[in-house]
């Protein structure tokens, strides 16, 4: 996808058709693709959805020719209808190569990982998530559970021990 240097266009995209590409309302999907940029972007590219007043995207974060990555996000269609795939470049020049363009339905909730003397929560989602007990304890039945104290998110990581469900703020 490329841009021919017109700087009197906000974007040039391509969007997938609605009637074509599924997605619905009240779910969760993760976007992966492939980029890498094969012509200098003079403002911006990204990918996303879009539909009805709701946008979910993610910047890419090169725009110099030879750069190039995989972008994964979750997006959470809580409102809007319509939805579509979108490719967008900013005003002015460059191209974009997208590859392996997948949605995957579900699969970007609050997860945890387990390690020998602890645990660690992440929730990727815009909306909080508040995790039980059961699923603090997790399949290795742990008790005394505390958090770390740390220097980021002291609100999250005070070292206080942690007493019934515990909330995560949205990513």
């Amino acid at each position: 996808m490329s841009n021919q240097g017109d700087f009197t266009r906000t974007h040039s995209s391509a969007s997938t058709d609605s009637s074509k590409l599924r997605l619905y309302r009240g779910r969760t999907y993760v976007v992966v693709a492939d980029w890498r940029i094969v012509e200098t972007v003079d403002s911006h590219a990204s990918i996303g959805i879009s539909g009805g007043g709701f946008e979910g995207s993610y910047l890419l974060p090169g725009m110099v020719q030879g750069d190039a990555g995989t972008a994964r996000f979750p997006v959470v269609l809580d409102a809007g209808s319509d939805f579509a795939l979108d490719l967008v470049i900013g005003p002015g020049e460059g191209a974009v190569a997208f590859d392996n363009i997948q949605i995957i339905e579900g699969g970007a909730g609050p997860w945890r990982r387990d390690f020998e003397n602890g645990f660690a929560l992440v929730n990727p989602l815009p909306d909080p998530y508040t995790f039980t007990t059961q699923e603090l304890s997790g399949a290795r039945q742990r008790t005394g559970i505390q958090r770390i104290d740390g220097t980021q998110d002291r609100l999250v990581n005070n070292g206080d021990p942690v007493t019934g469900s515990l909330s995560l703020g949205g990513g």
